[in-house]
């Protein structure tokens, strides 16, 4: 973590200095300057994700991904997640898309947390259905005081020139309980 957040600071620093060096800026100026929070650095800490360790994300992720399937198909991966802001963070799902070299989602991990500090991961097999892919898992977890334990959560995931759209339906004895969607523009973040 340290050797990336300090990679990732000076990146940061360096393209606010590269903007400031081409506009003109004198030292006065970019005091007077807003400058936008929360930087990746600021926004991303590796404990936050899977067991809670401040080791590297990707290297614990890769370590868990050989459990459920092949490493070497896989040959990206995408973290959708809410960053932190101004320190606390609550993320009540993230997702780990795993794309192939034909950008086929071929696996993801949905990864809960609930309020008491706890999480729960959801590895999920994909099947390809129109432009979209579709999973289920059973619900195993508690989240929330207006569920129970009970019931299917259905996935769905749309990648799509670079959009994004996920959607989770839980349903219990038939009926659907909870809906939730995301969409958006798949912006990298790397560093």
């Amino acid at each position: 973590m340290a050797k990336r957040l300090t990679t990732t600071i000076r990146r940061e620093q360096i393209a606010e200095a590269a903007l400031a060096m081409q506009k003109g800026l004198t030292a006065a100026d970019i005091a007077h300057t807003i400058h936008a929070h929360p930087t990746l650095a600021e926004g991303l800490y590796d404990r936050d994700y899977l067991d809670g360790f401040d080791t590297p994300l990707s290297d614990r992720f890769r370590t868990l991904l050989a459990r459920y399937t092949d490493p070497s198909a896989i040959d990206r991966v995408f973290l959708v997640t809410s960053l932190r802001l101004f320190r606390p963070v609550f993320n009540p799902v993230s997702f780990y898309l795993c794309l192939d070299r034909n950008t086929e989602l071929v696996f993801a991990m949905a990864e809960v947390n609930n309020t008491f500090g706890e999480r729960h991961l959801y590895p999920l097999k994909p099947e390809k259905k129109g432009n979209a892919h579709e999973a289920s898992a059973d619900k195993v977890f508690h989240v929330s005081p207006f569920n129970t334990v009970s019931g299917t959560y259905d996935f769905r995931f749309g990648l799509l020139d670079k959009k994004l759209a996920i959607r989770i339906v839980l349903t219990v004895d038939g009926q659907k309980k909870f809906v939730a969607s995301l969409t958006g523009d798949m912006i990298p973040l790397t560093g």
